[in-house]
């Protein structure tokens, strides 16, 4: 599924072919990924860079969720947004027809970010999210459960071995798509 299809991860490219931000919140620089807090960050930031101002970072914090858990999130946002009935939606997404930034696997965001960033990452646990914000904003605990296709949360679930380690994102990177390619 994802992958396996170079055309699929041309798609997700294109999906995120837009601006990438970082927000420096204090003297610590983070890259807002949806459906992790990003509306939230986006309220308390004192700085953002986009795109080629990314370089100057040092270290670039990224919150990582619980795949499952953003994908459900996502999906429900995603249809909420579109007002499109969730079965709709799913159906879609199997079919590998529907594709957004709101249920894109974290890696892909990682993949964007080096786009504009070749430096050192710390992923954390999306748990931390109150380091850098006290309040929660879009937070929606009525959530319809979806089956979670394995593939939009198999590489992800990976990156659980980054947690509070400044890595380099290129190493990140290729371990993903290490993993892809055994899938």
């Amino acid at each position: 599924m994802i992958g396996k299809n170079k055309s699929q991860l041309t798609h997700w490219n294109t999906l995120l072919n837009t601006d990438c931000k970082v927000y420096r919140i204090g003297e610590t620089y983070v890259y807002p990924i949806f459906k992790n807090a990003s509306s939230s960050l986006g309220q308390v930031y004192d700085q953002v860079l986009l795109n080629q101002e990314i370089a100057q970072c040092e270290d670039i914090h990224v919150l990582i969720r619980d795949p499952a858990d953003r994908f459900v999130a996502g999906v429900n946002s995603y249809t909420k947004l579109q007002n499109m009935e969730i079965e709709e939606a799913m159906q879609l997404i199997k079919e590998g027809k529907l594709m957004d930034r709101h249920f894109s696997p974290q890696w892909i965001w990682l993949l964007h970010l080096r786009a504009f960033y070749n430096g050192k990452v710390t992923l954390r646990a999306f748990e931390n999210i109150t380091d850098y914000c006290k309040v929660q904003r879009n937070k929606s605990d009525s959530k319809t459960t979806v089956e979670v296709p394995s593939a939009f949360i198999s590489t992800d679930l990976e990156l659980v071995k980054y947690f509070e380690q400044s890595v380099s994102l290129d190493k990140i990177i290729k371990e993903c798509k290490s993993v892809l390619s055994k899938a």
